[in-house]
């Protein structure tokens, strides 16, 4: 393995790693009798449904991506290893800051900036 596809199975790892983050930031906001007022209906909804579309968008470019550049066990692995670790970090987080819009937000901009980073070192 190239010193590239091991940059590149890390910035996986870290695509995922955000991608983890906004899934469990997000799923707070489900069903929507539950949700906060700021989310119910409007820019909230658009904010939420919206970026959890980008995420997905996100993922599947960094999967196809990661796939035709990186053995595949290194992509697992590193995916894997991204994913488990979420609710590990997650708690290190104030309430106000995972239940709020940042979250949404910023885990959304590291999902894109990992994706570049795995198009940068492809």
């Amino acid at each position: 393995m190239t010193l590239n596809a091991w940059f590149v199975a890390l910035s996986f790892a870290a695509l995922l790693l955000a991608a983890s983050l906004h899934l469990l930031s997000a799923v707070d906001h489900f069903p929507k009798e539950e949700r906060k007022p700021e989310f119910a209906g409007g820019k909230g909804g658009v904010l939420l449904h919206g970026s959890i579309l980008l995420v997905l968008i996100a993922v599947m470019a960094g999967i196809w991506l990661v796939f035709t550049s990186t053995p595949w066990y290194a992509a697992v692995i590193a995916g894997g290893l991204g994913a488990l670790v979420a609710p590990l970090i997650l708690p290190n987080f104030s309430d106000r800051f995972v239940d709020g819009k940042g979250a949404l937000v910023v885990f959304t901009l590291c999902a894109y900036l990992s994706l570049a980073a795995i198009r940068l070192f492809q």
